[in-house]
């Protein structure tokens, strides 16, 4: 059983009307007057249902107009008696609001200096349109990525210009993060997942709102990159997201990637401690938190570097309202949003973790009973030590002495890699690829850019070519300077993701037509796993059996409920 039955847009009569021809005519006569005058001018207004708006226009690389409508709210600031409350939907306004300044980050720790950034009141989202007037474009809304503590709908000075060399809206989100979004009492006093409520609240914003920037909120599709894959992965499996979006895409991250907080309260009252409050109730807790400063409350948890000893104390959590039970159970009982899905990883995902862990490899080598099971997940596990040696063993091959060096990156990488995201990323496209109605769709993308994210973030050296974390998100985003150089084969992939993804978005057929000139088929029920290799020729891969049979057979928690035949006792 599933939360929603259909996701057809609604059908109109056929019947019309002199009147109403009438009317359709001026309609188009002032929305192309709207489309002139934005044309030449810099600035165009926008009237939605909270009030007039004021936005800039833009143009893509190849000269494609489109309006920016920046900074608009789409929640109360969640300040004073809302901190720590479930978000509420934003008022109206008077006059005309600015919507050409930037977006404000959620409250964190910038992760290169430390230095606490961004503000409490930071429920805005941004849009992005070839048509500032009332249309149907398909919508595609972005919810960023970044282990839901760092990030915002503008990271590093995002745009995405590429995508709007296309007949799409784009609509770029903010939400709560770290202790703020995601710290819970497991009860109503810090209700939890306060993050992810917010990125529900932004969407039934573009449920009601879109229609007045140009799209079309029955042809909404979600996307996001790691952390923010894994909230569009937690939307499909959400009750209060049901009927929001239509189709998903995710890239390297689910809800599979075995990273939600089991014990929030522990947490919680970890964090009362480090703030030295005077109890541990909950009504305690709060009323210590409300009075703490944004610094003091992103400090309590501890610099990101010490994350692989020691597990962060707050992240989405089962609470039994926005997830009602653990993704798995969800996934396997086939209780969820029936829509169609795309999702995948880049070769090289898990440069994600050694970007940071390199120069601490000494450290991991040496103290693996500790390191080991942080870094590969496996210490929520019965036998969080011997499921890390046995993942690191089988990428080590000749190297079983565990005497790694910064020259063996590859092998960490990979391993960490296929843990995080390709081994949960295949069971996720397998039973999705079950219902019926629906289509899913898996890719890896293999393309190497000059330097991957990860290192451009972190300012290291790169030894040797990868597609690392994030390397398929600077293809449809300008991130600054963090923008592929523009060699031949770069802009070959470019090309191809914006047709691929704006096309699964517009029809759920992402290689509609064959006019890329080859086919991305659809993920069957049964047999072997196909997927896209993503580079400047694409081809259709099989996911190598013997690496399927390694990940599934792995005697976690979450291969125990998917997979529950496989660990039978053998009498």
């Amino acid at each position: 059983m599933g939360y929603v039955t259909s996701s057809r847009a609604p059908t109109t009569a056929a019947t019309t009307f002199p009147q109403c021809n009438m009317l359709l005519l001026v309609t188009v006569v002032v929305a192309a007057t709207v489309a002139v005058t934005g044309a030449e001018q810099s600035t165009v207004e926008a009237t939605l249902k909270q009030g007039t708006i004021l936005g800039s226009r833009e143009e893509t690389t190849n000269g494609r107009v489109y309006y920016t409508f920046k900074s608009i709210p789409y929640a109360k600031p969640p300040v004073g008696a809302l901190r720590f409350k479930d978000p509420e939907p934003a008022p109206a306004w008077s006059g005309v609001r600015n919507g050409t300044l930037p977006i404000q980050k959620c409250p964190q720790t910038n992760f290169l200096d430390q230095k606490v950034v961004g503000q409490e009141d930071c429920l805005y989202l941004n849009v992005y349109t070839p048509r500032p007037y009332s249309s149907n474009l398909p919508v595609m809304v972005y919810i960023h990525g970044g282990g839901f503590i760092i990030g915002s709908a503008e990271d590093y000075g995002s745009s995405p210009k590429p995508l709007m060399e296309k007949d799409v809206v784009v609509v770029a989100l903010n939400y709560r993060l770290g202790v703020f979004g995601f710290l819970s009492t497991e009860d109503n006093v810090i209700p939890g997942n306060l993050g992810l409520k917010d990125q529900v609240m932004a969407l039934q914003w573009v449920k009601d709102n879109i229609m007045d920037l140009g799209g079309d909120p029955n042809q909404v599709t979600i996307f996001g990159i790691s952390a923010g894959a894994m909230s569009t992965h937690m939307h499909i499996f959400s009750p209060l997201s049901a009927g929001l979006f239509r189709r998903a895409i995710m890239q390297s991250g689910t809800a599979l990637l075995p990273s939600l907080n089991t014990s929030p309260m522990e947490g919680t009252i970890r964090i009362g401690k480090e703030l030295n409050c005077t109890g541990e109730k909950s009504q305690e807790l709060l009323n210590c938190f409300s009075e703490a400063t944004i610094e003091d409350l992103l400090k309590a948890p501890g610099p990101i570097s010490n994350w692989t000893e020691a597990p962060p104390p707050m992240g989405p959590c089962v609470d039994g309202i926005f997830l009602p039970d653990q993704p798995e159970v969800l996934l396997k009982d086939g209780v969820y949003n029936r829509v169609d899905v795309m999702s995948g990883s880049t070769k090289d995902d898990g440069n994600v973790a050694t970007v940071g862990l390199l120069p601490r490899i000494k450290a991991f080598r040496n103290n693996f009973t500790r390191m080991g099971p942080m870094v590969l997940l496996t210490w929520k596990e019965e036998n969080p030590v011997y499921l890390a040696r046995r993942m690191m063993l089988n990428y080590m091959h000749n190297k079983m002495d565990f005497n790694l060096t910064s020259k063996d990156e590859y092998i960490i990488t990979k391993a960490a890699g296929d843990r995080y995201f390709q081994a949960p990323n295949m069971m996720t496209v397998e039973f999705h690829a079950k219902d019926p109605g629906t289509k899913t769709f898996m890719y890896q993308f293999d393309h190497a850019p000059e330097k991957s994210m990860m290192f451009m973030i972190a300012n290291i050296t790169q030894e040797r070519a990868m597609a690392g974390h994030g390397d398929d998100m600077i293809y449809l985003f300008h991130f600054g300077e963090m923008e592929p150089t523009k060699r031949v084969q770069d802009l070959q992939v470019q090309e191809i993701m914006v047709e691929l993804f704006t096309n699964f978005a517009s029809t759920g057929n992402p290689t509609i037509n064959g006019t890329l000139g080859f086919r991305w088929t659809p993920v069957q029920p049964e047999g072997p796993l196909h997927y896209l290799s993503i580079t400047t020729t694409p081809t259709m891969q099989m996911v190598d059996k013997q690496h399927r049979e390694f990940w599934t057979s792995m005697p976690t928690k979450i291969n125990k409920v998917l997979y529950p035949e496989r660990f039978l006792e053998d009498f």
